[in-house]
């Protein structure tokens, strides 16, 4: 087929049992002007840098050859195994490579990144007006990661250096020091669900998260904090139902006793293995010791929809 110098139409759609392209022969089709894969057929490309095909099958990058390409329809269920992986859009000979704004992910939904040991940036800023139906992000074990959404040269920051991000629901996120950019924030109205684990730089992330007004469901771990001021002054606790807090050995104290009013949706919080850990609720008073509220002041004012409360590994 390489040899087809001429051909400008390749349709392979619907043949699921394909499980090969070699490497090249799309790249010696110089004149395709449309490449046609579709959701059901050829899955398996070869992804440089890492080894899920052992170099057997053709990559992504022979695309690049194709300059008389006008349509492509494909798609890429996984990216494995990438243990060298530093950007998911590269920089190539000290310039980078701008993405013209008719370009990037409207479809995307869900973006799930693992085990990229080396990774430092996902996406240049210029790619976030593209993701506005992105649903879930889910970022762990990238313990390199520095930002989420970088700016390079050349690449102006959005406006009021704003990140929308006006459809996720779901975002967890592991050793992350910025979402974004220093100087930007990113907005998150429909956030429902939020997991950190282990932020050395905690507040300068949560600094970055901005518009929580939605959040119901709020996951926290090993995270080097005595108390948790800097997460409850991000986001509005009157939606919150579920805690949990796990494994944070520095917390003493979970909740200030001018807060716990506005929490009262919450119906099962958990907390454990958090060594250190002395009061569940404490005054707000810094001239006074802290000091467990009493008995009667949280049957009146505190968690009136409490289903049950979880606490193991809490030896103080």
């Amino acid at each position: 087929m390489g040899e087809l110098k001429e051909l400008r139409l390749l349709d392979v759609t619907g043949c699921e049992l394909l499980r090969r392209i070699p490497v090249n022969l799309i790249g010696r089709l110089k004149k395709l002007e449309e490449l046609l894969i579709g959701d059901e057929s050829f899955k398996e490309w070869d992804v440089v840098g890492c080894d899920s095909t052992e170099g057997m099958n053709a990559s992504l990058t022979e695309l690049e050859s194709l300059s008389h390409l006008a349509v492509l329809s494909l798609k890429i269920p996984e990216i494995e195994q990438c243990d060298e992986l530093k950007r998911l859009i590269k920089e190539q000979d000290g310039e980078r490579e701008i993405i013209p704004k008719s370009l990037g992910f409207p479809k995307l939904n869900i973006l799930s990144i693992s085990g990229c040991d080396k990774l430092e940036h996902v996406f240049p800023v210029s790619v976030s007006p593209s993701l506005q139906n992105l649903e879930q992000m889910k970022i762990k074990l990238a313990d390199n990661l520095k930002q989420i959404f970088y700016s390079g040269e050349g690449d102006a920051l959005t406006r009021d250096g704003v990140i929308n991000f006006p459809q996720l629901r779901k975002l967890i996120l592991s050793n992350c020091s910025f979402f974004g950019p220093k100087n930007s924030a990113a907005q998150l109205p429909s956030l429902q669900v939020l997991t950190i684990h282990g932020h050395k730089e905690l507040g300068n992330l949560l600094a970055q998260l901005q518009g929580l007004t939605s959040l119901e469901t709020l996951h926290v771990y090993s995270l080097p904090v005595p108390d948790m001021r800097c997460i409850w002054k991000c986001i509005v606790l009157s939606h919150l139902t579920s805690l949990v807090v796990r494994n944070c050995k520095r917390l003493k104290h979970v909740f200030t006793s001018i807060m716990i009013t506005s929490l009262v949706h919450l119906e099962v919080p958990e907390i454990s293995t958090s060594v250190e850990l002395e009061q569940i609720i404490a005054k707000d008073n810094d001239n006074e010791k802290d000091q467990i509220l009493s008995g009667s002041d949280l049957q009146l004012h505190a968690f009136p929809n409490l289903c049950q409360l979880k606490i193991r590994g809490c030896n103080k």
